[in-house]
């Protein structure tokens, strides 16, 4: 194999190869190495400085890319494992994924498999044999990697009390960077979405146009409607994963921008928005992530439902953070019911 590709390289049919079409046959093979790798083993590799200085005839070719492609520590590995120095048979292979992969499940024909998979050259195949460039090949693809394939699906217990769980949650996401000049963007959203996190931040803050937006308040980052926000959330929350959102608020709104937030909270997510539970919820267990899937869950403060009805204000506790110390305003506990 490795004399196709040397061929099928020489572009100028003198049987020869320059440092330019070594070049283009290593960024054709995608080998990830420099410019000045390449001509440090192009140089090293070129013996013969008499008939073919500057030039690589295949014998210096098949030195120069076992330079660049051959890992010392697999190459011991391989030494470890197999009787012959240039391969391992498919009960070689098979001892090595038991003994050091700790892969006890396998079997020949599992072996046999990443023979036939990974393996480039035709007579190594023919005779099931796994050399140096196949072993390297199958250790570097997913088949070799360390994480357990079958843990790509959920395979935990999503059954228990959604506080049982660690949640993977992003703090201020809405911001491309620092806290105090950066862009705020809508498209983070999506962006983390996309990444598995279930708990997303909005810092809620009133609007010049009667409309709530999202910021980092008293800096110099800059604003985007609470409106898009939600929007964006609704698109793209279940495309990839469908264990329930968390939207954290931290509300820093008058009560006529929040009864905009709710309003069209509702209208927006409609069937999606999980208020049931939480309705019910009276100390007891909370539902579990299996119970919530494809539900959008609201975590805020409200003010108490004994207070009066005509009641639009409500003083901040103790418990509150800091940067939350000069707001008077929390949801109303009708708004979100």
């Amino acid at each position: 194999w490795l004399r196709g590709i040397y061929t099928a390289a020489d572009k100028s049919g003198d049987g020869l190869l320059s440092i330019d079409e070594v070049y283009f046959l290593m960024h054709k093979l995608n080998v990830k190495i420099s410019n000045r790798q390449v001509r440090e083993n192009f140089k090293a590799a070129d013996t013969d400085t008499v008939n073919s200085s500057g030039l690589l005839d295949f014998e210096e070719f098949a030195n120069f890319y076992k330079s660049i492609s051959t890992r010392r520590e697999l190459y011991m590995l391989l030494l470890k494992y197999g009787n012959s120095k240039e391969n391992m048979t498919v009960q070689e292979l098979l001892n090595f994924l038991r003994i050091e992969q700790r892969v006890p499940e396998c079997d020949e024909e599992y072996c046999s498999n990443i023979i036939q998979t990974y393996e480039p050259a035709d007579s190594n195949k023919k005779n099931m044999l796994l050399g140096i460039d196949g072993f390297t090949s199958y250790l570097l693809s997913a088949d070799g990697e360390i994480f357990n394939p079958e843990h790509s699906d959920v395979y935990q217990d999503m059954t228990r009390p959604l506080s049982h769980y660690f949640i993977a949650s992003s703090h201020n996401t809405y911001l491309t960077g620092d806290q105090l000049a950066s862009a705020s963007s809508m498209d983070m959203y999506v962006r983390v979405l996309q990444s598995g996190c279930r708990c997303l931040e909005l810092d809620c803050w009133d609007g010049k146009d009667g409309e709530p937006v999202v910021y980092h308040g008293y800096t110099m980052t800059s604003k985007v409607k609470f409106r898009y926000v939600i929007l964006n959330i609704n698109d793209f929350a279940f495309l990839n994963n469908r264990y329930p959102v968390i939207l954290s608020l931290e509300n820093h709104c008058s009560v006529e921008q929040q009864k905009f937030m709710a309003n069209f909270m509702r209208d927006t997510f409609k069937d999606i928005l999980c208020i049931l539970f939480f309705m019910l919820f009276d100390g007891k267990d909370l539902p579990s992530p299996q119970e919530l899937m494809g539900k959008i869950l609201i975590k805020t403060k409200k003010l108490p439902v004994a207070l009066s009805e005509d009641l639009e204000e409500g003083e901040v506790t103790e418990e509150d953070s800091a940067d939350e110390m000069d707001e008077c305003f929390k949801f109303r506990s009708d708004e979100v019911n």
